[in-house]
C-alpha cells in the first residue's frame, strides 16, 4: 500500500478447526507512534497515526491468546457464510495495470481457473454481489479505501493492508503494523490448506528482503504463521464466519495474508518465491470454499 503516517507495532479448504490456533506469549501494548522512526520507511508510504481508543485493547487470558476486551462489545451469534460466488473473485488493487507481486497473485488466480474482476481502491460494496471472495491488495491507498463499508459484508474478505484491519474488526486500533527487512515466516498452521502442505517451522516467502503487515487478532482467529522470532505479531491469519473477531462477528470469513511489498510503489519486483506463493495460494482454497 502507498501510505501516509505510521501504526505501529509491527491461505479454499475444509472445515475449520473448531479450536483456533492463538498467540500464546503475553500481548504488550505498542506505541503507536513508535514505527514512525522504523528503519525502510518514509514519511510517503504511511497514513497518519490511528487513535488507540478507537477499538478494544488487547488483553490476555489464562492461556495468553490475544483477546479484545470490552463488555459493550456484541455478543457471538450464528452466522452460515453464504456466498454464493462461484469462485469468482474482486480484485482490489492500487496499481492497474498490475505489477509486482499484485502480478504474480493475479497470475496465481488465472491458473486455478477463478474468474477475477479487478477494481481500484475507491470500489463499492456492491461490485462484490455474486463474488465469493473480495482480495484487498497490499497496493490499496488505504485512505481511499471504505473499508467500514465492506465490515459487515457477507463475503469472504483477503486482507493483505494492515491498516484496513482495525475498521474490519479484525484487530483493534493499535493490534497492527509492519516488519521491515525480511523474508521468513514462522509457519504454525496444520490445516493442510492454510499451510499448503508445508511443514511447521520457519518458511521463505520472499526471493528478496521486503516487508510484511502483521496483526494482533482475537482468540476466535486461527493463526496460521508469525513474524520470525515475534509470536505475538501474526501475519497470517484467519476467522471463520461467525467466528467473533475484535468488538464484530465475521459475517463471512476473514483473512489476513503476510503480504505486504509495496514501497515505493508501484514496486515491480517479484517477491513472492515458490513456497510464498503456496501459501497463498492455500488461503485463497480456504476462502472460497463454502
Amino acid at each position: 500500500m502507498r501510505l501516509a503516517g505510521i501504526v505501529a507495532g509491527p491461505l479454499l479448504a475444509v472445515a475449520c478447526s473448531s479450536t483456533p490456533a492463538a498467540i500464546s506469549a503475553p500481548v504488550e501494548r505498542e506505541d503507536a507512534s513508535s514505527a514512525a522512526d522504523s528503519p525502510g520507511e518514509t514519511s510517503d508510504q504511511h497514513e497518519p497515526d490511528r487513535n488507540d481508543d478507537a477499538g478494544p485493547v488487547l488483553t490476555t487470558e489464562a492461556s495468553g491468546a490475544a483477546v479484545a476486551d470490552g463488555s459493550d462489545a456484541p455478543s457471538p451469534e450464528p452466522i452460515v457464510d453464504a456466498h454464493m460466488g462461484d469462485g469468482k473473485v474482486l480484485y482490489v488493487a492500487g496499481e492497474m495495470p498490475m505489477v509486482g507481486v499484485d502480478l504474480q497473485i493475479h497470475d496465481l488466480l488465472r491458473t486455478k481457473n477463478i474468474e477475477v474482476e479487478d477494481v481500484r481502491e475507491t470500489v463499492s460494496p456492491a461490485r462484490a454481489e455474486g463474488k465469493g471472495l473480495v482480495l484487498i491488495s497490499y497496493s490499496v491507498l488505504s485512505t481511499n479505501f471504505r473499508a467500514a463499508d465492506f465490515a459487515d459484508l457477507p463475503v469472504p474478505l483477503m486482507v493483505m493492508e494492515h491498516f484496513l484491519l482495525a475498521d474490519l474488526g479484525m484487530t483493534s486500533a493499535a493490534g497492527h503494523g509492519y516488519e521491515p527487512d525480511v523474508t521468513q515466516i514462522s509457519l504454525l498452521s496444520r490445516d493442510p490448506l492454510l499451510s499448503a502442505g508445508l511443514p511447521a517451522g520457519d518458511v521463505t516467502v520472499y526471493s528478496q528482503v521486503g516487508e510484511m503487515f502483521w496483526g494482533m487478532p482475537s482468540s476466535a482467529a486461527m493463526t496460521v504463521a508469525t513474524v520470525k522470532g515475534n509470536p505475538l505479531r501474526a501475519v497470517t491469519f484467519a476467522y471463520p464466519a461467525g467466528a467473533m473477531m475484535v468488538g464484530r462477528v465475521a459475517k463471512a470469513k476473514r483473512m489476513q495474508v503476510f503480504v505486504a511489498v509495496h514501497a515505493p510503489p508501484p514496486n515491480p519486483q517479484p517477491f513472492l518465491n515458490a513456497d510464498g506463493l503456496r501459501l497463498v495460494g492455500g488461503a485463497i482454497d480456504w476462502c472460497l470454499q463454502p
